[in-house]
């Protein structure tokens, strides 16, 4: 998100508003700190900035044979 937010110009104060988030969970966030902050909303503030965002669920191999 920090490329994005760098790409984009944008301050942490026009990020906040952009996103509807506050400025400290923008700082957070620019420092890698995710505590306190959920995926789904990690993924709505990466949509609004212009990123698409998809998930992959895989199924995981058993361990005693195949699939």
């Amino acid at each position: 998100m920090n490329a994005l937010l760098e790409t984009q110009g944008l301050t942490q104060a026009g990020a906040s508003k952009i996103l509807g988030m506050p400025q400290p969970k923008i700082s957070a966030i620019r420092n890698y700190k995710l505590r306190g902050i959920s995926l789904e909303r990690l993924m709505q503030a990466l949509t609004i900035l212009g990123q698409h965002v998809g998930s992959l669920l895989l199924r995981q191999r058993p361990i005693d044979g195949p699939y």
